[in-house]
């Protein structure tokens, strides 16, 4: 009896490892693979739109002054109209953005950057509408290489989002970066196939008249899921609502756009708790409606595999450790192992090595040209950016674990 217990567990241990082995080295391999090939890919650009075709909405909540006026310097610079909505602040804002030309508009109750949105898409009269975070900067050749991306097909454009250095915040860069140069492989590779995974809020660009009916809607402002309020992921929403019209949504990877990194590790923590929360809502939205397929397999299988990584890591570990000690307790079974061992060929000695090396570490090998396909994106202080980034991404996984188990609460992580 004890013979077909630790039998049916072993066989049970190498069915799930050699599973979850092969799925991350496809994860890594594939995502590396597809992110290089959409690099090599030049870009179409088109004439349809210019500078003037566009209308910049900022809401703003509180922001460091200084970062929030040189966003609107840059905007001033470009000759670009823009629209500044306050929610539930007026001053120094409302003086900053009037003395650069732009609109400003007062929301006396704080409400969300989903209601600012509305307040602000109302006014806009132009073909194309940017929403830009009050923390994030944008240049001119960066918005002309969106712009020239537009066609028919083209629901909404997102930029490369990169991370503004400070020498006084210099850890929160380096961590900053390294997830962010994450997000550029994932959705290079998803790209390629048509449309990205997400454009992010912090700085993108729609068609006015596709988003616009949908933005001043309740079902944009006050979304549910099965009968509960949601109040996350906002960028999400609006991603998925113009690929689900029929167009497509496109990351422009040489258009980039700077923005500040969180300012500590606490801070750092909230966010990848409430990105994480807001993953698992979606994964549960798009199963339950169907539309997880519109991106094409490598999303569905990025997303199957990313969601339920914690959850994989937690059962291999507790296999591992479960199998260590049943094995190792039982004198009898340790016993059998090492006659065996003594009596088997040497050649099967060396072939079972190699293959329990697979089984354990062949995951830890695909990373490789995950790692180099990263190093090659990162801009500058490649190795600090490495290391600083691997600290928190442990950091990271437990705040994954965290918001899997807590995914339906939101209030205090909101915006």
């Amino acid at each position: 009896m004890v013979i077909m217990f630790h039998l049916f567990h072993g066989v049970s241990y190498f069915i799930y490892s050699l599973s979850f082995t092969i799925i991350t080295i496809l994860y890594f391999f594939l995502n590396s693979f597809f992110a290089v090939i959409s690099n090599n890919r030049k870009t179409q650009h088109s004439s349809f739109y210019n500078l003037s075709d566009l209308t910049v909405v900022i809401p703003v909540y509180k922001e460091e002054i200084d970062i929030f006026e040189k966003v609107i310097r840059t905007l001033y610079d470009t000759r670009l109209e823009f629209i500044v909505v306050g929610d539930s602040v007026l001053e120094p804002y409302k003086s900053i953005t009037e003395r650069y030309g732009g609109k400003f508009i007062y929301m006396r109750e704080h409400k969300g950057k989903r209601y600012a949105l509305a307040e602000g898409v109302k006014y806009v009269r132009s073909p194309l509408v940017m929403f830009l975070d009050s923390d994030t900067i944008i240049y001119k050749d960066s918005i002309l290489k969106m712009l020239s991306v537009f066609d028919e097909s083209v629901g909404g454009v997102g930029p490369n989002i990169r991370i503004m250095y400070d020498e006084k915040n210099k850890y929160a860069y380096y961590y900053g970066e390294f997830f962010e140069r994450i997000s550029e492989i994932v959705n290079r590779a998803v790209n390629y196939f048509g449309s990205a995974i997400i454009l992010s809020g912090q700085c993108v660009i729609y068609r006015t008249e596709l988003v616009k009916p949908y933005i001043l809607s309740k079902e944009f402002l006050e979304p549910k899921m099965f009968g509960r309020p949601i109040k996350i992921s906002d960028d999400r929403d609006l991603t998925d609502f113009v690929i689900k019209k029929g167009y497509r949504a496109v990351k422009v990877f040489d258009a980039v756009a700077y923005t500040k990194p969180p300012r500590d590790i606490k801070m750092f923590t909230k966010q990848v708790t409430r990105w994480t929360r807001a993953n698992y809502l979606n994964f549960i939205r798009e199963i339950a409606d169907g539309s997880i397929s519109k991106r094409g397999s490598l999303y569905v299988f990025n997303m199957i595999y990313t969601n339920l990584l914690p959850l994989f890591t937690l059962l291999f570990l507790y296999m591992s450790f479960t199998r260590i000690l049943k094995i190792y307790s039982s004198i009898n079974v340790i016993n059998t192992k090492l006659l065996l061992l003594l009596y088997l060929p040497t050649r099967y000695h060396s072939d079972f090595f190699i293959f329990y090396l697979f089984l354990h570490y062949g995951g830890f090998i695909a990373i490789i040209p995950f790692v180099m396909t990263m190093i090659y994106l990162i801009p500058e202080d490649k190795l600090k950016t490495l290391i600083y980034g691997s600290i928190a991404l442990a950091v990271q996984y437990i705040a994954s674990l965290y918001a899997m188990i807590t995914f339906w609460w939101q209030d205090w992580l909101t915006r």
